[in-house]
């Protein structure tokens, strides 16, 4: 039998270097096939005009990072999560996180994040146990 991604599911997660009590936490989400489809093809206009391999992290972030919680400033006020309205012709239209956002990040941090979305949206279960 097969069971339907749920589009609607969080996984919760904290960056490797966050030590501190309460820990800032990522929500990570799933990829519909729509946007795994969008996100290759994305991906290679960027790295093709740019010759960067690395740039789809930002795009599986704008596609898969659904919000926080605990992400404060230095005054302690919460860093707002912004969304915006992604179209991408032939797959539709996407709410994803503003690209604003990313001024909150260090590369460390995009790269970390990025590699769980890629984890969570492209391995199988077996590939991760390993």
């Amino acid at each position: 039998m097969i069971i339907p991604i749920d589009k609607n599911a969080i996984f919760p997660y904290s960056l490797k270097t966050d030590v501190d009590e309460p820990k800032t936490i990522f929500k990570l989400g799933y990829l519909n096939s729509q946007q795994k489809a969008a996100l290759s093809i994305q991906a290679n206009k960027l790295t093709k005009e740019n010759n960067e391999p690395s740039l789809w992290m930002f795009s599986i972030i704008r596609l898969g990072l659904k919000g926080w919680t605990n992400f404060k400033l230095q005054d302690g006020t919460d860093y707002e999560f912004k969304t915006d309205e992604l179209v991408l012709p032939g797959f539709g239209t996407f709410t994803v996180m503003s690209d604003d956002c990313f001024a909150a990040f260090t590369l460390e941090q995009i790269a970390e994040l990025s590699g769980k979305l890629l984890e969570i949206n492209y391995l199988s279960k077996d590939e991760k146990k390993s």
